[in-house]
Order: structure tokens, then C-alpha cells, then sequence
């Protein structure tokens, strides 16, 4: 209520100042032009309010809304969903027991390995044998004689 009369005082407040500085004709332009705009305003609202009762009543959509909201509240009040729930919970501890099962005798397995360790003479070392054998180094003098790696 407050801002309202705030506003309105505001308004007012502006209207008189310019009542006050503006002569006839720029009173009278400006008359009018607010009139134009406060016509163009009541267009749209009509034209947006045609809108809204045209959707209103195409089949009664408010109304099936309405039904559907009626029946979303009776499914909650019912004890089905209670129920699923302290289904969901007990499922999900069941799953959880087994999983840990299935950890402690993943955690006794020893023929499981943690870890794969390459170290580099065991990777590069057969490669580079490898190499050497298919595309040897030649080393050429300044004598011109040459010699095989």
C-alpha cells in the first residue's frame, strides 16, 4: 500500500510540474500522446485477456489441471509411496551387504595383482636389440673406411 501511494504521489507530483512549466500546446501534445498510450495499453490488455479465456476454454483445460493436481495429492496421502520408499531403503542395504561381501573376498585373492611394474630394461631393452639387429649403425671415417654397430 505504501509504494502504491508513493507512486501515485510521484505521479501526481510529475503531472503538476509539467501542468506548471508547459505552455498550452506542449500540454495539449503531451495530453494526447498519454491518451494514445493509455489506449494502446487497454488494446493489449483486452487482446491478452481474449487470449487467456480462449485457452481457458478449450476443452477445460483448467479443469483437467485441477484433476491432475487432485490426484497427485491422493497418491502422496496413500501409503504406497511410504512403502516404496522403505522398499527402496531396505534394496539399497541389501545391495550394500553384498558389495562389501564381495570386497572382503576380493581383498583374501592373492592371485589378484595391484600393480603392473615395467621398468625400462625389460621394455626398451627388447626393442633396442630389436633395432640394432634390423638397421645397424654405420660409422664412416675420414680414411674411408667404414664400420657396422
Amino acid at each position: 500500500m505504501g509504494k502504491k501511494l508513493l507512486i501515485g504521489l510521484g505521479v501526481a507530483g510529475v503531472a503538476f510540474y509539467a501542468s506548471k512549466k508547459l505552455s498550452g500546446k506542449y500540454l495539449e501534445k503531451a495530453a494526447s500522446k498519454l491518451d494514445d498510450i493509455v489506449a494502446e495499453g487497454q488494446e493489449t490488455a483486452l487482446k491478452y485477456r481474449e487470449y487467456l479465456l480462449d485457452y481457458l476454454d478449450e476443452d477445460d483445460k483448467l479443469e483437467k489441471l485441477n484433476k491432475k493436481v487432485l490426484q497427485a495429492k491422493d497418491l502422496v496421502d496413500k501409503d504406497s509411496v511410504t512403502e516404496a520408499l522403505s522398499n527402496l531403503k531396505s534394496s539399497t542395504s541389501n545391495l550394500k551387504d553384498k558389495l562389501m561381501e564381495k570386497e572382503d573376498s576380493l581383498d583374501n585373492d592373492e592371485d589378484l595383482q595391484d600393480d603392473i611394474v615395467i621398468d625400462q630394461r625389460s621394455a626398451f631393452g627388447k626393442m633396442k636389440e630389436k633395432t640394432e639387429l634390423e638397421n645397424p649403425a654405420v660409422v664412416f671415417y675420414p680414411d674411408g673406411t667404414s664400420e657396422t654397430k
